[in-house]
């Protein structure tokens, strides 16, 4: 009997022992080095709003830009030869129109305008102008004047407008706007009177852009008159030389009839 007592408490005491190293050494499980962190939805997610934030260069997308340009050159060479059927065609292009720039607009309005490559149409003419206006072209601007004078294109005639519209491209340096002016205020018309001052300020202009002779002479005469510009004997005589020189004979002539009286 106190043999099998001491059997159990021996046992009990073994027993008790297993539980204390169990309590005291936890057992910690490793995780696998293949074990993901996150899910493979969370992955998807992250990887998808990453790639819509980054910038799209698709290989066919700079192919189209590439062939673009290539295009828009082929259209001005063909414009430039007169070849203005293949021309047209290519500015009509809207790949190609995203790229065009006012002087290629402005020589799509040529066309319409004038029916080179294509039916005559103003009102297409005076869209395409106005477009080339909207990029800078000075040339555009003047040629949506030239419609307000003429009420063309789809337009009421405006006189004003086509005045404001000559100046500002004139002012830019376009040389079609300057002898517009030139015209109208040396001649005059049923909508605007002759306005010396303003002759005399874009002849200078004229004379300061290109040079002709003729715009020379003009100016010459108007300081020797006094006619728009304060008097001014020497200003008309260099202004007649130098027209002279460039073989304007009404300039040659007068130097010729000046020397007589010297």
């Amino acid at each position: 009997m106190k043999i099998r007592i001491f059997y159990i408490l021996i046992g009990l005491l073994m027993a008790l022992n297993i539980s204390a190293q169990n309590i005291s050494k936890p057992v910690i499980k490793k995780r696998s080095m293949d074990t993901p962190k996150c899910s493979t939805t969370i992955k998807k997610k992250i990887t998808v709003r990453i790639a819509r934030d980054k910038p799209y260069h698709s290989k066919n997308n700079s192919y189209k830009q590439i062939s673009a340009n290539e295009l828009l050159e082929s259209a001005r060479n063909y414009y430039k030869n007169k070849d203005y059927k293949n021309a047209f065609d290519i500015y009509n292009k809207p790949l190609v129109q995203q790229i065009m720039l006012g002087d290629d607009y402005c020589h799509l309005a040529d066309m319409y305008s004038l029916g080179e490559g294509c039916t005559t149409d103003k009102n297409q003419a005076f869209r395409y102008y106005s477009q080339a206006m909207q990029l800078g072209s000075a040339f555009g601007e003047f040629c949506i004047g030239r419609f307000y004078e003429w009420g063309d294109g789809g337009v009421q005639k405006d006189f004003k407008k086509a005045i404001s519209f000559y100046k500002n491209a004139a002012e830019k340096g376009d040389w079609n706007a300057i002898v517009s002016l030139i015209y109208i205020y040396k001649n005059g018309s049923n909508e605007i009177s002759k306005n010396f001052e303003e002759l005399a300020k874009w002849l200078k202009k004229a004379i300061d852009a290109i040079g002709l002779p003729r715009h020379m002479f003009e100016l010459g005469n108007m300081y020797e008159t006094g006619l728009g510009v304060s008097k001014n004997y020497e200003q008309a005589v260099l202004l007649y030389k130098k027209a002279a020189q460039e073989g304007n004979k009404d300039a040659q002539k007068r130097l010729q009839e000046l020397k007589e009286t010297w």
